[in-house]
């Protein structure tokens, strides 16, 4: 599995401007190309399975939410510690819709990843498809380690860098 994502973002509001991401799973490959002029949404989801004709999905959209890559990009960077909690919309990309989502707190746990043991933040996504568990390190700078995928047997691990 492999997962690329490039964004631009407002800086001001962490609205979206454009995203790309290119998700494959051995032979299928999914890739999302979308623009936002102000808050409405454009642009195209192409599927290709290998047993299957490539297929073309268009987007249309005027949500006013933040990207659900960025609430991944800016997780990291929110005042974590016991209690914190905060809901908003994002837009699921993967699931081409708007979420009511909420990110809370949920203790502290030790992780194990190729990049190391860590002590980090755990917090719970909670509204969006899929839901996840993700694991912030307490060290600064902060930084996602671990994405646990709700009832799924999948997860992503920070790798060790050379």
């Amino acid at each position: 599995m492999l997962e690329t994502a490039t964004g631009i973002l407002d800086a001001a509001t962490l609205m979206p401007r454009t995203v790309d991401i290119d998700f494959a799973i051995g032979k299928n490959r999914t890739v999302f190309d979308f623009e936002w002029n102000d808050s409405v949404l454009s642009g195209k989801v192409t599927i290709n399975q290998s047993d299957k004709p490539e297929r073309i999905v268009p987007i249309n959209s005027n949500d006013n939410a933040v990207l659900r890559m960025a609430v991944f990009g800016i997780i990291s960077a929110l005042p974590l510690d016991d209690g914190f909690q905060m809901e908003l919309p994002w837009f699921n990309t993967m699931s081409n819709k708007t979420e009511s989502i909420q990110i809370i707190h949920a203790g502290q746990e030790t992780v194990k990843t190729p990049a190391g043991t860590f002590e980090a933040h755990k917090v719970n996504l909670k509204g969006g498809t899929p839901e996840n568990i993700i694991y912030v390190s307490k060290a600064l700078p902060q930084k996602i380690v671990r994405i646990d995928v709700v009832g799924q047997p999948l997860h992503f691990e920070r790798k060790a860098t050379p």
